[in-house]
């Protein structure tokens, strides 16, 4: 065997009432028509116990695989998607898998628990854009340095407008590490947005609320509450972003996370 890879897989409590879960998931490979596909799934031997889930948690167990075989004795099955059951459900969820080849369908996961095992890890990556501008977030200064400004510029495809959320909840540069930051770990309204060391703040940590059916939402701050703001719907490249008030229906700043998934029951 060779070339072992990996990811954290999240599950999250989207009802409005407090769940528990135990010990590990349940998962299958299926193909781009949604035929089952050889999977096994080898549960790694961890002490497991209960993880609360209250509304909006997660629950994370590890996955690792071969993504192909050095000696070539084992077919390599390639799977378009992937079924997910909670513990002790019978209904599964269905997503996309976006890591190519798992040798002989066989994935070896940990049990559930209420912290990453891998630490922090990315869930997807791509643009975040402005409802009323169709901008870009950027972050412009190519040193990257602490407390280099967050600013909205016409989307070009540059590095610097690539982002990705971690499941600590945090966004970060793609391929950079640096965090997207409320400047000093202000909690006030009109408090500047930069991008800082990770560092592990409050300050750092943020709540993509766009949901399946509206393709926009705000992104509200953890520490505060408030929401990412574009200051006065500014439509000039430069505009530092800020924090705006937050009115809890959805039609505030509302921006659109190219990679945010949604979990499909």
């Amino acid at each position: 065997m060779g070339g072992v890879t990996g990811s954290t897989l999240v599950l999250t409590n989207r009802s409005q009432r407090t769940c528990y879960v135990y010990g590990y998931e349940g998962l299958g490979f299926l193909d781009s028509t949604g035929r089952p596909l050889p999977t096994h799934l080898t549960r790694q031997a961890e002490a497991h116990k209960d993880v609360t889930l209250r509304p909006g948690a997660s629950a994370y167990a590890g996955l690792q695989w071969h993504w192909y075989d050095l000696m070539g004795r084992t077919p390599v099955v390639h799977p378009s998607q992937v079924e997910v059951t909670p513990p002790d459900e019978y209904s599964h969820l269905t997503e996309h898998w976006p890591f190519g080849g798992v040798t002989g369908g066989t994935v070896y996961t940990t049990p559930l628990s209420a912290t990453p095992p891998y630490g922090p890890v990315p869930t997807g990556s791509g643009t975040i854009t402005y409802i009323f501008n169709g901008k870009c977030m950027d972050a412009p200064d190519d040193s990257f340095a602490n407390g280099a400004k967050v600013q909205l510029s016409t989307c070009d495809g540059a590095t610097s407008q690539r982002w990705a959320a971690y499941t600590d909840g945090t966004l970060r540069i793609y391929g950079n590490g640096m965090c997207l930051d409320v400047a000093g770990g202000s909690t006030r309204l009109g408090a500047k947005v930069d991008i800082w060391t990770c560092n592990g703040s409050r300050s750092q940590q943020w709540a993509i609320t766009q949901v399946s059916g509206n393709k926009y939402g705000p992104i509200i701050g953890v520490a505060s509450n408030n929401a990412l703001a574009d200051p006065g719907h500014s439509n000039v490249d430069g505009t530092q972003l800020e924090m705006g008030p937050n009115r809890g229906d959805g039609t505030y700043q509302p921006w659109h996370v190219s990679f945010h998934h949604y979990e499909r029951i």
